[in-house]
């Protein structure tokens, strides 16, 4: 049960502090950032090579739609 806490907790935090839109000469950076998220996370959620195969692509594409959702409502 703490475990799943754990993960709830730190996918909320993903979700939310999700990389912003940047510059196409900041995109080197933002893509090892982005990588270095992803195995801090993986190894503080403790997820399996399994388990992180299943996650990430859920997690890119909840953080997609919200990112999505949230510009269609500035316009």
């Amino acid at each position: 049960m703490k475990t799943s806490k754990n993960l709830l907790f730190y996918c909320l935090i993903l979700f939310f502090l999700g990389p912003r839109t940047v510059s196409s000469q900041n995109y080197d950076k933002v893509q090892e950032l982005q990588a270095q998220k992803v195995g801090f996370f993986t190894k503080k959620l403790q997820l399996t090579s399994r388990e992180a195969q299943e996650f990430w692509p859920i997690y890119n594409i909840t953080r997609y739609v919200k990112t999505k959702s949230s510009r269609t409502e500035e316009i």
